[in-house]
């Protein structure tokens, strides 16, 4: 992802818990941007998780720092029973070729197996729950979890734009730079070719006024 997009405000945020997008919670001045220490985080929760004994409703904190994104959660539940938090590049967050949204994996262990038969005995979330369906669908403690943002579909674009058109003018300036110093690299080489012929006729004259001085001597001589 391209920095820039830091400088959007989201639309929605797709939640680590129940694998939806929801509503973003802030105001239009705070671009994600705006999150740019732990102090200052984004603050995100899902609003289906369950909250009472037993649960910690699904809150987690997002922030970009010195070309890092920094992302934490709170533990979901018993079985799920971890939090997630780590760092990755910003750049290797991912832009969507056909949607105004960026995503970005991060792995997950479960504490204990995670699954329709293993949760549906006493779970109230477990109908929406995120890591139910990936531990159906694969591992059941082993998996990744997904994080991600939308914008408005001009906004994007619009930046989009502007780091194609960079992308592209620094583009030309290289090319301009390998060509110039093609150029250098051929002129030199033709001042090269040149100092060596005007050398080499030097040398050639210097010859043919001795040979010349030469013959007079033995000419005179004679």
């Amino acid at each position: 992802m391209n920095q820039k997009i830091l400088s959007l405000t989201p639309t929605r945020y797709l939640c680590p818990y129940c694998g939806k997008w929801h509503e973003w919670d802030y105001d239009d001045e705070y671009d994600l941007g705006s999150f740019n220490s732990e102090e200052d985080s984004g603050e995100f929760e899902c609003p289906d998780a369950p909250s009472g004994y037993g649960y910690i409703r699904g809150e987690y904190k997002v922030y970009f720092y010195d070309g890092y994104c920094y992302y934490s959660t709170s533990k979901m539940c018993e079985n799920a029973n971890q939090s997630i938090s780590g760092k990755i590049p910003i750049s290797s967050i991912i832009e969507n070729k056909h949607t105004p949204t960026v995503t970005f994996e991060v792995p997950f262990t479960s504490a204990w197996d995670v699954g329709s038969c293993e949760c549906s005995d006493y779970c109230k979330f477990e109908e929406k729950c995120i890591y139910r369906k990936l531990g159906d669908n694969g591992d059941k403690r082993h998996m990744k979890i997904t994080f991600g943002f939308e914008f408005e579909q001009s906004d994007y674009d619009e930046v989009k734009k502007t780091v194609t058109h960079e992308r592209k003018e620094k583009e030309r300036q290289v090319c301009e730079k390998a060509n110039d110093s093609k150029e250098l690299a051929l002129k030199e080489k033709e001042d090269a070719v040149a100092s060596k012929e005007q050398v080499s006729r030097q040398s050639q004259v210097k010859e043919n006024k001795e040979d010349t001085a030469m013959a007079k001597n033995i000419f005179n001589v004679n």
